[in-house]
C-alpha cells in the first residue's frame, strides 16, 4: 500500500518525491511497473493517488472508472485519485507546460509550433500550444502517421517559431543523444524540452550555443505537481511555491564547475565554495592522477599531452552525471567540447579569471614549457564562450567563493 506516488516504467531519473515532499508535506513513492503489473496495481488500488507518467498516460485511460473533462478532450491522464474504490482520471501536465512555455514567452498567438513525440505529452503539448493560440501545429514521428510529419519533413518547413520535445531523447542516463539537429529548423525562436534530467540536455545546450531561448521542463514538473498535491489532499498551495520549489530543485541538482587557466585558484576556491554550498568537491585532476597512478608532469614526460588530456576525458565522463558537486577543472578541460558538452549539462559553469602573472606554475606543464600569456589568449575565447557567469580572482580566498556561491544562487533563481 502506498498513500501517492509515481507510476511509471522506468523511474530512476525521478526528482518528484522531493519536489512533493517539499511543497505539499507527504511521503511521495516511486513505483517501477511493466504493462502487467500496471493493471494488477490498478486493479487492486492500493494507493490514494498517484502520478502516472511515460508510457502509461494514455494506458491508465481504460482503468479510470471517471475521466476528468479536460483530460479527456486531452486524451491523456497524468494523475489517478482512489475516490473510495473510484478511480478518476486528472491531467495537470497542461497546467506545467503552460507555465513552461509561457517561461519563455506569453502567448503562442499566430505561432507555427513543433512538436517532437506523438505520446501523452505530446498530447498534453498540443492542447496548450491550441489554448495559447497557436495557429498551425505539427506532431513530429519517427512513423508518421495521418497528419504527422517526418523529422526530415521538419527540416523542410521555412519557418518554425517553437519546438516542444516530448520525447525521452536525451533523458538520463542516454544524456549526449538528441531528438534532432536544431540548426537545421529553420527561423525557430523558442525551445521547450520536457526532459528535466539532465538539467540541459544536449538539445538545450544546442541552444544555448546557437542563441535560441530554451527551457527545461522542470519548472513543468513542478507546477504540475502543485496541482496534483492539491487534488490528492483537497486543498490550495500558493503558486509562489512553483519559483521557490524550481530554485530549490536546480540549486540540489546542478553543479558547480570551475574553468581557468592552471593556478588560477580553482582547488582552493572550489574547497570553500563546496563547505559554503553544503557540496561535494571533486578535482578532475585528482582523478587524473588516481586514474593515471602517477603525478601530471610525469604523465607529460613519459605520454605526452595527449595522453593526459585522455585521462582527463574520462575522469570528466566519470562524473558529469552526478549531482550537487563542486567540480573544480583542469586549466585545458576547455579544449575538448566533449568536456564541456557534460560538464554543462548538470553544471553551472564560472570561469575564474586571474592576471597571468598572479598564476601558480608549480606543478603545471604547459605553464612552466612556454609563454603563460600565449596560453592564457589561446584559452581565453573557451572560457568565455562556457561561461555561465565569470568571477575575477583579485579577493582572498573566501570573497572569491563568497562571490561564486552569490553568483550561483541567482543564476539558479533566474
Amino acid at each position: 500500500m502506498i498513500t501517492y506516488g509515481l507510476i511509471g516504467a522506468k523511474l530512476g531519473h525521478s526528482f518528484s518525491p522531493m519536489i512533493h515532499k517539499r511543497m505539499c508535506g507527504y511521503e511521495y513513492t516511486l513505483k517501477e511497473l511493466d504493462e502487467k503489473q500496471l493493471v494488477d496495481f490498478l486493479e487492486k488500488k492500493e494507493f490514494k493517488g498517484v502520478n502516472v507518467t511515460v508510457p502509461y498516460k494514455e494506458t491508465v485511460m481504460k482503468h479510470c472508472h471517471i475521466i476528468d473533462p479536460l483530460a479527456q478532450q486531452i486524451g491523456a491522464v497524468n494523475v489517478v485519485i482512489n475516490r473510495g474504490g473510484t478511480l478518476v482520471g486528472y491531467n495537470t501536465d497542461w497546467y506545467g507546460m503552460t507555465h513552461a512555455v509561457q517561461s519563455l514567452t506569453p502567448h503562442l498567438t499566430g505561432k507555427i509550433v513543433a512538436i517532437l513525440g506523438t505520446g501523452g505529452t505530446s498530447k498534453t503539448a498540443c492542447y496548450v500550444a491550441q489554448k495559447l493560440g497557436a495557429t498551425t501545429i505539427y506532431q513530429v514521428s519517427r512513423t508518421p502517421r495521418g497528419d504527422q510529419i517526418s523529422y526530415e519533413d521538419l527540416y523542410t518547413l521555412p519557418h518554425v517559431d517553437m519546438v516542444i520535445n516530448t520525447t525521452p531523447v536525451g533523458m538520463h542516463p542516454n544524456c549526449m543523444q538528441c531528438p534532432i539537429d536544431i540548426r537545421r529548423v529553420k527561423k525557430v525562436t523558442y525551445v521547450l524540452d520536457v526532459i528535466y534530467n539532465p538539467m540541459r540536455t544536449k538539445l538545450i545546450l544546442d541552444c544555448i550555443d546557437h542563441g535560441i531561448a530554451c527551457t527545461n521542463g522542470l519548472s513543468m514538473l513542478v507546477a504540475q505537481a502543485k496541482m496534483a498535491g492539491e487534488l490528492f489532499l483537497k486543498k490550495k498551495f500558493p503558486d509562489s511555491l512553483i519559483l521557490s520549489t524550481t530554485a530549490y530543485m536546480r540549486i540540489k541538482n546542478t553543479n558547480v564547475v570551475l574553468i581557468g587557466m592552471p593556478g588560477s585558484g580553482k582547488t582552493r576556491i572550489g574547497m570553500l565554495v563546496a563547505s559554503f554550498t553544503n557540496k561535494k568537491v571533486v578535482d578532475t585532476d585528482k582523478l587524473v592522477i588516481a586514474n593515471a597512478g602517477m603525478k601530471i608532469p610525469l604523465i607529460f614526460e613519459q605520454y605526452g599531452e595527449i595522453k593526459f588530456r585522455e585521462y582527463e576525458f574520462q575522469a570528466i565522463h566519470s562524473i558529469y552525471q552526478q549531482k550537487n558537486l563542486v567540480i573544480s577543472t583542469g586549466g585545458g578541460s576547455i579544449k575538448l567540447k566533449g568536456n564541456m558538452d557534460k560538464l554543462r549539462q548538470n553544471g553551472v559553469v564560472v570561469y575564474l579569471r586571474c592576471e597571468t602573472q598572479k598564476l601558480s606554475k608549480k606543478g603545471r606543464p604547459l605553464s612552466q614549457c612556454g609563454d603563460i600569456d600565449e596560453l592564457f589568449h589561446s584559452r581565453k575565447p573557451f572560457y568565455e564562450k562556457y561561461a555561465d557567469f565569470t568571477i575575477d580572482n583579485v579577493d582572498t580566498v573566501a570573497k572569491c567563493a563568497e562571490k561564486i556561491k552569490k553568483g550561483y544562487y541567482e543564476y539558479s533563481n533566474h
